[in-house]
C-alpha cells in the first residue's frame, strides 16, 4: 500500500478512480434499481397503450365500413358497387389481419401502427403476445362481432348482385332486415370499442399512479444503496489497482514477446500477400488477338477483388472482374477458392461458354460451401474472335466502360445485368440477362471494381461512375493499352483521390491485330529474366535487318537491348524471374524507338556526365557498371518515367550514327 501511494502517477490514479468509483455506484443504483422499476411500469402502460391503439383502428376501420355499406345498398352503379365492395373486403382484411398480428406476436409494431396512421410511435406500443391475452379480456366479443358484420355484408353483396346484374337468387332477406341487422351488430361493436377505451385509460391512469408511489419509495433507500456500492466499489478497485501495479511488471517482461509476434504475424501477412500476388494474371498478357493489362492495390495486405483473363482456344478468351464482400484476410482467402472455381467451370465449359450458365452454377456452388455470410459481384466476358464479338454477363458489378480511339471519348455501356452472385440460393440467371457487343480494335474496354468510383479528392467528393467516364476521356490520349491502367491511377493520385479505403482493381484490354508486312513496329514479350534477353536482341537485330538492311543499326540496337535488359532492368527488378518485360519497337526515317515496360523499383537514369563517371579508374577488364556509359554512347534520347508501379524507359538510337 506504501508503495502505492508514494508513487505520485499511481496515487493520482488511485484518487480519480475512488471518485469514478462513488459516480459510477450512483448511476448503477440509478440504472438498476429506478430505471427497471420504471420500465417494467411502462411495459404494463405499453400493454394498454397498445389495447388502446388497437380499438381506435378496429373503430375506425368499423365507421368506414359502416358509411360503405350505407352507400352500397343505395348504389345503382355496377362499378360503383364494385369499387364500394373492395373498399369493404378491405377494410374487414385489415382488421383481421391486424388481430392475427397481434395474437401471433409481431416483431415491427411501429411499422404496423404507422401503417394504420397511429404516427407517436414509441417504446411503449408494442404488438404481442401479452397484448392478445389482455385485449380478449378486455372486449373478447368484439372478433365475433366483426365476423357477424362481414356475414352480413357478404349478403348484401348478394342481394345487390342480384338486383343489379339481374341474376336469380334465394336469398329471402330485404334490403332493410340488412340495414337493421347491420346496425345492430355495428352497435354492439362500437359498445365494445368504446369498454376498451374506458378499461384502458382507466387501467393506464391506475399503473401511473402506483408506479408514482413505487418510485418514491425508492428514492428514499436510493442513498443508502449508493453509498454500500460505493464503498464496496472502493475496496474493489483498491485491491484491483494493486493488482494491476503487479500485471504492469509483468507486462514489461512480455512486451518483446509480443514484438516477436507482431513481426511474425506482419511477416505471414507478407507472405500471404505474395501468394495472392501470384494467383492473380500479370499486369500485362500480350497474345496474338489481345493486349490485357491491370492494375491492382488491395485496401490492406490482401483483399478481396480477383480478376483474370482466361485464354480458352486460339480465338477464344474469357475475361472477368469480382468483387468479394469485405476486406482484408477472410476476404481475400474467399477470393482464392472462388477463382479456383471459377477457372475449374470455365474449363469444364470450354467447348461451349455461356456466361449465365458459368454465373449460374458459381452461385450454387458459392451459396452451398462458402458464403454463408459472403455475397460477391461479378461481371464476367466471352471473347469471340472469329465472330468478333463480346458477351458478358454483369451479376450486380459496375457496368463496363468502353474508350473509343477515333472519337477519343468514353462511355459507359448499359447493361442488363442481374443480383450479386450468393444473395439468393433459388436465383436462376438466364441467358436474356447477358450482353452483346462488337468487338472493335479501335475500343479500349475497362473493367473495375467500386474501390475506384468510390475514392474521394481533397474535397471529400466521391468520384463516381459518371465522373470516372469523364476521367478516363480527360486520361486517355492516344496511350498505349499497355501502360493506360497505371496512368490512370498515377492521375488519380496525383490530383490527390484516396484509393485507400477499399481494394483498387483496373483492368484494360483490346483487341490486337497482327501487323502487316510493311509496318516497322513490333514488340516483344519476356517472360522470364536473363532467359531470353539474348533472344529478344537477335530478334530486334533480325527485324531491323528485314525492315532496313542495315546491319550497323541492327547491331547498334541488339547492343543496346542487351546493355539494357542485362545491366539495367537487372537492378530495378533485382534478378527476380517472375517478371514480365516489354519491348516495343518503332522505324521511322531517321531513329529507331525502344520503349521498355517493366515492373521494377523506381530508379532515375544518371546523366550523360554521370555515366561517364563510371569508367574512370576501372580496369579495362572489368565489365561491371558499363551499361549506362555504352547505351549513352548508341542513343540519342534517353528518358524514364514511372507510372504507378511501372517504368516506361524509351530510347532513341539515330540510323546514322553520329552522337
Amino acid at each position: 500500500m506504501n508503495r502505492l501511494l508514494n508513487d505520485p502517477i499511481k496515487k493520482r490514479i488511485f484518487l480519480l478512480v475512488i471518485i469514478i468509483s462513488f459516480a459510477g455506484a450512483g448511476v448503477v443504483a440509478t440504472k438498476f434499481i429506478l430505471t427497471d422499476v420504471a420500465l417494467d411500469y411502462e411495459y404494463d402502460i405499453g400493454i394498454q397503450r397498445s389495447c388502446n391503439k388497437i380499438g381506435q383502428i378496429t373503430f375506425r376501420e368499423l365507421t368506414r365500413i359502416n358509411k360503405d355499406f350505407n352507400l352500397l345498398l343505395n348504389t345503382n352503379d355496377k362499378r360503383e358497387f364494385q369499387k364500394i365492395k373492395k373498399s369493404i373486403q378491405d377494410n374487414f382484411t385489415e382488421i383481421f389481419q391486424l388481430f392475427d398480428t397481434m395474437k401471433l406476436g409481431g416483431m415491427y409494431e411501429d411499422v404496423v401502427f404507422e401503417d394504420f396512421g397511429i404516427i407517436e410511435v414509441s417504446e411503449e406500443m408494442y404488438l404481442r403476445k401479452e397484448v392478445a391475452i389482455v385485449f380478449n379480456d378486455i372486449a373478447p366479443n368484439l372478433p365475433k362481432t366483426i365476423e357477424e358484420l362481414r356475414i352480413i355484408t357478404n349478403q348484401a353483396f348478394n342481394f345487390k348482385e342480384s338486383e343489379l346484374f339481374h341474376t336469380s337468387s334465394e336469398m329471402l332477406i330485404s334490403k332493410n332486415e340488412l340495414k337493421l341487422n347491420f346496425g345492430e351488430k355495428f352497435t354492439n361493436a362500437k359498445t365494445i370499442n368504446q369498454n376498451i377505451f374506458k378499461i384502458t385509460n382507466r387501467t393506464i391512469e391506475t399503473i401511473l399512479s402506483e408506479k408514482k408511489q413505487a418510485l418514491h419509495q425508492l428514492r428514499v433507500i436510493r442513498y443508502v444503496m449508493v453509498f454500500i456500492i460505493g464503498m464496496i466499489a472502493v475496496i474493489l478497485f483498491i485491491r484491483t489497482f494493486i493488482q494491476i501495479s503487479t500485471i504492469l511488471e509483468e507486462r514489461k517482461k512480455t512486451g518483446s514477446e509480443l514484438t516477436k509476434l507482431n513481426r511474425s504475424l506482419l511477416q505471414e501477412l507478407e507472405i500471404a500477400e505474395s501468394v495472392q500476388t501470384y494467383l492473380l494474371p500479370n499486369w500485362l498478357m500480350l497474345e496474338k488477338n489481345i493486349i490485357f493489362s491491370s492494375t491492382y492495390t488491395p485496401s490492406k495486405k490482401v483483399g478481396g477483388d480477383l480478376f483474370d483473363m482466361i485464354p480458352v482456344s486460339d480465338s477464344e478468351y474469357v475475361v472477368y472482374v469480382g468483387d468479394i464482400s469485405g476486406h482484408g484476410v477472410q476476404a481475400a482467402l474467399i477470393m482464392t477458392a472462388v477463382k479456383s472455381t471459377i477457372n475449374m467451370l470455365i474449363e469444364n465449359e470450354k467447348n461451349n461458354i455461356k456466361p449465365y450458365f458459368i454465373v449460374n452454377r458459381l452461385n450454387k456452388i458459392l451459396i452451398k460451401e462458402l458464403f454463408p455470410d459472403n455475397y460477391m459481384t461479378l461481371l464476367l466476358c466471352y471473347l469471340d474472335f472469329k465472330n468478333n464479338m463480346i458477351r458478358y454477363f454483369n451479376a450486380g458489378h459496375p457496368p463496363m466502360i468502353q474508350y473509343d480511339c477515333k472519337n477519343q471519348k468514353a462511355y459507359q455501356l448499359k447493361d442488363k445485368g442481374s443480383i450479386p452472385i450468393g444473395w439468393r440460393a433459388e436465383h436462376e440467371y438466364n441467358e436474356a440477362e447477358e450482353n452483346v457487343i462488337p468487338l472493335d480494335k479501335d475500343k479500349v474496354n475497362f473493367l473495375y471494381t467500386d474501390g475506384i468510383f468510390e475514392c474521394e479528392n481533397p474535397q471529400g467528393e466521391q468520384l463516381g461512375i459518371k465522373g470516372l467516364v469523364d476521367f478516363i476521356t480527360d486520361s486517355i490520349q492516344n496511350d498505349n493499352t499497355v501502360i493506360i491502367t497505371h496512368k490512370i491511377k498515377k492521375r488519380l493520385k496525383d490530383l490527390g483521390y484516396d484509393i485507400s479505403p477499399d481494394d483498387f482493381t483496373l483492368i484494360a484490354f483490346q483487341k490486337r491485330e497482327q501487323p502487316k508486312e510493311e509496318e516497322k513496329r513490333s514488340m516483344f514479350l519476356m517472360r522470364s529474366l536473363l532467359i531470353n534477353t539474348r533472344d529478344i536482341g537477335l530478334q530486334c537485330e533480325n527485324f531491323i535487318m528485314k525492315k532496313t538492311g542495315r546491319d550497323n543499326l541492327a547491331a547498334r540496337t541488339e547492343l543496346v537491348v542487351n546493355e539494357f535488359l542485362n545491366n539495367i532492368i537487372v537492378h530495378g527488378l533485382r534478378s527476380r524471374s517472375d517478371t514480365i518485360i516489354l519491348l516495343q519497337l518503332e522505324i521511322d526515317d531517321e531513329s529507331v524507338w525502344l520503349t521498355f515496360w517493366d515492373k521494377g523499383l523506381k530508379w532515375n537514369l544518371p546523366s550523360r556526365e554521370e555515366s561517364d563517371e563510371y569508367f574512370a579508374g576501372k580496369n579495362d577488364l572489368d565489365t561491371s557498371g558499363r551499361g549506362v556509359p555504352i547505351i549513352y554512347s548508341l542513343a540519342s534520347e534517353i528518358s524514364r518515367i514511372r507510372y504507378d508501379e511501372i517504368n516506361e524507359t524509351k530510347i532513341r538510337v539515330p540510323v546514322n550514327n553520329d552522337i
